[in-house]
């Protein structure tokens, strides 16, 4: 069963792929899959872009599970793409796409919804 592994976060997936004419395509558009074992694909929460005012959390580092609003964007043009976000105490955090995901509205309502019911 084939695997990849994004570039930008470094989770990895496993491809339910049964069929060997499926597989050996998988494996002709990833060749690398041969040389590290994985292919180099985005992963599903490192495509979604991130914009000013979206909701996010930090999945990695000292900063773990603090969530916030992206406040404003810095490309920094060939060097990437750091993210300021404004966290729930009023503070600021600086990050790079490798560091933070988009919370999507479906998982902010239901944690809003287990919020009011804690009370």
């Amino acid at each position: 069963m084939p695997k990849s592994r994004c570039p930008l976060c470094g989770s990895q997936t496993h491809h339910n792929i049964l069929d060997q004419v499926a597989c050996a395509e998988f494996e002709a558009r990833y060749p690398e899959i041969w040389v590290v074992g994985y292919a180099c694909r985005i992963c599903n929460e490192c495509k979604v872009s991130l914009n000013v005012g979206d909701p996010v959390e930090f999945r990695t580092g000292k900063y773990l599970g603090q969530v916030g609003v992206i406040d404003h964007i810095a490309d920094c043009q060939d060097r990437g793409i750091l993210y300021r976000v404004r966290i729930d105490n009023g503070g600021y955090l600086t990050g790079a796409r490798s560091q933070i995901f988009k919370i999507s509205t479906i998982a902010q309502s239901v944690n809003d919804r287990e919020a009011d019911a804690a009370g």
